[in-house]
């Protein structure tokens, strides 16, 4: 009988447990059938050496090539190196960005002079009055500018020089031009000078390329004509435009900063 009473008690003790169970399952059911999710229930997580964030792999530079590459590749080229030198940063890392910039600033010396030589010769296609000097620099000695300024002008007076201010009837500008150019003929006492009506003078206008109005040409005998202004220019921008017209002569180059005006023109100047 004792053996009975037990037997019945362990019945409803397994009852009750399967009855709290059940009740579980219907309170908590994702609990029961996604118990093997997550990773405190078995989940295989991968290696560590899986988990950690991997370097990417340095950006390869074709140094055989580089100076052939378009501007477009070139540019997406330095900005990955230079991304890569930023966040691992090290001597060849940097270098290597170092080097490639040099590149890239050597093409666009390249370009910006060719522009600076073809907006001289052709200006017509910009606006100088708004096209400052490749390059500018604040002058390293104004006294040997002014004085550059002062014998270049000498020496074209005794050379026989002319400037040759090309204008037009319906130009507004070249009126005010001819005034500046009249005061540059009193402070400088130069008397060569002539104005040329484009619609009187075609030919001479397209044989020294005239494109803007007004323009004015430095004419040396035995060196040949240059531009010496295009558009309206003021009298220290005139005179500025005569050093070059005469250093373009001289040297065949377009000069991209005022002392090389200074120091090859006046070479006993140079300060090397």
């Amino acid at each position: 009988m004792k053996n009975f009473f037990i037997i019945l008690t362990l019945l409803a003790v397994l009852q009750n447990m399967a009855g709290a169970k059940d009740l579980k399952k219907e309170k908590h059911p994702s609990y029961w059938h996604e118990r093997e999710k997550g990773w405190f229930f078995y989940e295989k997580l991968l290696p560590e050496e899986e988990r950690k964030f991997k370097k990417p792999e340095k950006p390869e530079i074709p140094w055989d090539i580089v100076e052939l590459l378009p501007a477009s590749e070139l540019r997406k080229l330095l900005e990955e190196v230079r991304d890569y030198a930023v966040s691992y940063p090290d001597r060849e890392t940097v270098y290597d960005y170092m080097k490639l910039q040099k590149v890239a600033q050597k093409k666009a010396l390249k370009f910006a002079e060719i522009w600076a030589e073809l907006n001289y010769l052709h200006p017509g296609y910009a606006d100088p009055s708004k096209i400052p000097w490749i390059m500018p620099a604040a002058l390293e000695d104004i006294k040997n500018y002014k004085q550059t300024v002062k014998e270049v002008i000498s020496r074209l007076k005794n050379s026989g020089a002319w400037l040759i201010m090309f204008a037009s009837h319906d130009c507004p500008y070249c009126m005010i031009q001819m005034k500046i150019l009249a005061k540059f003929s009193v402070k400088w006492d130069f008397k060569n000078i002539k104005i040329a009506d484009i619609n009187l003078e075609k030919e001479l206008a397209a044989e020294y390329g005239v494109e803007i109005l007004p323009e004015i040409h430095l004419l040396v005998p035995g060196m040949g004509h240059a531009r010496a202004t295009a558009a309206l220019a003021a009298l220290d921008n005139l005179e500025q435009g005569i050093l070059k017209a005469y250093y373009y002569l001289k040297t065949g180059k377009v000069p991209l900063r005022k002392t090389e005006l200074i120091y090859e023109i006046n070479p006993h100047w140079r300060k090397d």
